[in-house]
């Protein structure tokens, strides 16, 4: 039987100072942390980006915060194929549209569509450039992509997802093509004012809807000519689209959003005819289909919420998300109190390393803590407004570079500190080194909510400002207790 004898652990301990001696003092670097008050605002978005190969975005909400939110959505009609043959003596029988929700957590499968490639959401939501493109190359597969967004039916409270909406059906006065960017760009001069829908559309919050359309417009569809039929960009040229809205709910704190997956939207119009392949054959029926959304389609949206826009430091923010009121931050007014600071303490700001820098913004639970579910986003981060460049000279709103860094939180809903965590280190250090003149408003920014959308095909992940959704989300303001904060930790460079 063997013994074991008595054993002995050392423990050994590191001098970390070991060799200090010989660095020059001037050298040595000491870290330490701030905190700075952040001077936050409440301000709507201007001009955001509309156009989606994804979302079909169409509801309303009426509120006692925010007054009445109103989403709608227009896009091209085509046939869903070229070379059409219609045989001859047409007769509509019914016109009819179906919409399909979209499925939570995955926004597209893979098919072949047209301009299916720039199904992408990262793509379709920023650069309307690609739905343009999307006219001259029409026909690519679609990969599958899983986003962040958990709701395609979103609601207030649990108890309003079977609310009843009432939607009506337009004519667009012509094509939606890249000059209509933006969930404001449409106006009641764009489509004629009478609806098409031949009764009343009423929408429970199920799986698909379907409107029942007037064969008028089945007829005009079936009325094309051979070379529009050919053609899918002369089709849209010469009988445009459709332009889908919805009722304001009659009832406060009430509504919902639905996100229909523009792929899953079809016309049918039903016809009998007489088929022209061979002689003395009996008249049939069948059905012809068209697609709506070709090029990518325009989710427009009104808000009552721009009268609560205020440079004022409030006790509470609220979060709108979309074009409505959301968080503001000047960087001019930052920029301020950091220099402010940097002149206190006889430092030179321009000399200031951060090797972390967090946006910290905390909010109360409500009573009903089911509510961040329903009411408050995933996540919150930056945006900032910015031309894109390299496509157009449209302006389109981007969050922060910072949001790829590794091991970035993206702004996560922290539910145990109750706040959100934004980590922005290059972004501050570049307004921490930058006089306050060579600013300018670039660095200015919403606090937006965010998704994020994982292509399997590429192993990529996009994250990009979420244009899809609706809040009712509260955080705290500067006047409160736990106001929103900057912490970096920085050192001073000799």
């Amino acid at each position: 039987m063997a013994v074991l004898g008595p054993i002995f652990f050392s423990c050994i301990a590191v001098d970390k100072s070991l060799g200090s001696e010989y660095v020059p003092e001037s050298q040595l670097l000491k870290v330490e942390t701030a905190r700075f008050r952040l001077p936050v605002e409440l301000k709507t978005l201007d001009s955001l980006q509309g156009t989606s190969m994804v979302y079909a975005v169409i509801g309303s909400f009426n509120t006692s915060e925010f007054g009445v939110a109103k989403f709608g959505s227009a896009g091209n009609v085509c046939p869903n194929s070229t070379g059409l043959d219609l045989g001859k003596d047409v007769k509509v029988l019914s016109t009819s549209m179906t919409l399909t929700l979209a499925t939570a957590n995955q926004t597209m499968s893979t098919t072949t569509t047209p301009n299916s490639y720039y199904n992408n959401p990262y793509y379709s939501s920023y650069y309307s450039y690609y739905s343009y493109y999307s006219y001259y190359y029409p026909t690519y597969t679609t990969t599958e992509t899983t986003s962040s967004i958990e709701r395609t039916s979103i609601t207030l409270e649990p108890s309003q997802v079977g609310t009843t909406q009432n939607f009506h059906v337009y004519r667009l006065k012509k094509a939606i093509d890249s000059t209509k960017a933006y969930t404001s760009s449409l106006t009641a001069d764009d489509y004629f004012p009478e609806e098409i829908n031949s009764c009343a559309v009423t929408y429970f919050g199920g799986d698909s809807v379907t409107f029942h359309l007037n064969n008028e417009y089945g007829a005009e569809l079936l009325g094309s000519t051979v070379e529009e039929r050919d053609s899918l960009q002369l089709f849209v040229k010469n009988h445009g689209g459709l332009y889908i809205t919805c009722d304001t709910p009659p009832a406060v704190d009430a509504g919902r959003l639905n996100l229909f997956n523009v792929g899953g939207i079809t016309i049918n119009v039903k016809y009998n005819f007489q088929p022209t392949w061979e002689e003395g054959l009996a008249r049939k029926d069948t059905t012809a289909t068209f697609v709506f959304g070709y090029g990518g389609c325009l989710n427009t949206a009104s808000y009552s919420s721009k009268s609560l826009e205020t440079s004022q430091q409030l006790e509470k923010l609220h979060i709108e998300g979309g074009a409505g009121i959301n968080p503001y931050v000047n960087i001019a007014a930052l920029k301020d109190s950091l220099d402010a600071w940097a002149a206190k303490n006889d430092i030179d700001p321009s000399k200031v390393l951060i090797s972390k820098a967090t946006l910290i913004f905390p909010f109360d639970f409500p009573s009903d803590i089911s509510m961040i579910e329903y009411r408050y986003p995933l996540y919150l981060f930056p945006a900032y407004r910015a031309t894109n460049k390299e496509e157009s000279d449209e302006k389109f709103y981007y969050p922060y570079s910072d949001y790829n860094l590794s091991g970035s939180s993206m702004g996560a809903i922290n539910r145990s500190l109750a706040q959100y965590r934004c980590e922005v280190s290059s972004t501050m250090q570049k307004v921490m080194n930058s006089k306050k003149e060579d600013l300018g408003n670039k660095y200015d920014f919403w606090l937006y909510p965010l998704m994020y959308e994982e292509d399997s095909s590429y192993g990529q992940t996009y994250y990009y400002v979420d244009n899809y959704s609706y809040f009712l989300g509260v955080i705290n303001g500067p006047k409160a207790d736990r106001y929103p904060e900057l912490e970096i930790i920085y050192a001073v460079m000799d």
